[in-house]
């Protein structure tokens, strides 16, 4: 009997302790089943906080009345507006985007926005496409003021105007009334460019179906060049614009007025002779236009001095020295 009661004195033992060595096991399962649980909302929280969220409400700047289905891009991503005017984007890429909203009847409204993580809102009130005739008159006032468009583009920098205006010497008053009435009236229609764009610019709007006055693709303007040639005729002049990273800004629609100041460099940089100054219409990336009212032969080396004036009425100038090709 003795010999019976070890074996089950040792089974008992074994069990007790299997038991035992079960409930550590039991407590860590546990602990597994709330990790799972903590980590997701880890792993959910910086895809939050990485992602930016925009909403707004879309209406009538006159009336005030909420639009349903507009339709609201931001870059390549678009959504449309719910019966309230209510719109929202997730999971957006912070950093700079373009916002365009457009509706039937409505002037299309773009703007740049900087997105930041989490959310942002930004409401739209569209203009109707019956109020928006007087605000294709910007482009009236550079017609308007020919001349003196190119002295505000020179406020902190009033010395370049003198340096490309002169006549021998560096006076303004002197160089640019007497330079200005002569080669500005006669560059426009020696500059078969001219002539040419105003039929073209008049027929922009209709090649635009949403009757807005220019491409939005001209706000990322930020600078510009200049290329010049011989011609028989005279110099070709050609502008380039691009954007601030140096991608080239290439527009469908609107016009650009360009004002300039042309005078020969001297084999030891120095300024010399003054040839011309005057104004013309830019419509695309690359356009250009003949000048031939020059007042002297150009040297292989020319300084030019120009500023773009973009349809929302910012300003682009620039002085380069260039080598005529």
């Amino acid at each position: 009997m003795k010999n019976l009661r070890a074996p089950a004195g040792w089974l008992a033992l074994g069990l007790s302790l299997l038991c035992s060595c079960q409930e550590p096991v039991l407590n860590l399962n546990q602990q597994d089943l709330s990790q799972p649980g903590a980590s997701n909302s880890p792993a959910n929280t910086p895809a939050a906080t990485e992602a930016a969220q925009l909403a707004g409400i879309i209406s009538d700047q006159l009336t005030g009345a909420l639009l349903n289905d507009a339709q609201v891009r931001v870059d390549t991503t678009g959504v449309r507006s719910d019966a309230a005017g209510f719109y929202l984007f997730e999971n957006l890429p912070a950093g700079e985007a373009k916002l365009i909203v457009q509706h039937p009847g409505y002037r299309p409204h773009t703007r740049t926005l900087q997105l930041s993580t989490g959310r942002q809102t930004v409401d739209i009130a569209l203009l109707p496409v019956d109020a928006e005739v007087p605000l294709i008159a910007p482009s009236l006032p550079p017609e308007s003021t020919p001349g003196p468009v190119a002295s505000p583009t020179t406020p902190g920098t009033s010395p370049t105007p003198i340096i490309l205006n002169p006549d021998g010497s560096t006076s303004v008053p002197s160089a640019a009334p007497s330079a200005t009435p002569s080669p500005v009236v006669s560059a426009t229609p020696s500059a078969s460019a001219t002539p040419s764009a105003s039929p073209t610019s008049a027929a922009s709007p209709s090649a635009n179906p949403d009757n807005t006055p220019y491409d939005p693709e001209l706000e990322r303007a930020a600078q510009a060049d200049a290329i010049v040639k011989s011609h028989p005729n005279g110099l070709q002049l050609q502008f380039l614009l691009s954007r601030s990273n140096g991608l080239p800004v290439n527009w469908g629609w609107g016009e650009v007025r360009v004002e300039y100041y042309l005078a020969n460099l001297e084999p030891d940089n120095s300024l010399g002779q003054f040839l011309t100054s005057g104004s013309s219409v830019l419509l695309s990336n690359g356009d250009g236009f003949v000048v031939s009212n020059l007042s002297q032969s150009p040297n292989s080396q020319i300084r030019i001095n120009f500023t773009l004036t973009l349809p929302d009425q910012r300003k682009i100038s620039r002085e380069q020295s260039l080598t005529v090709n």
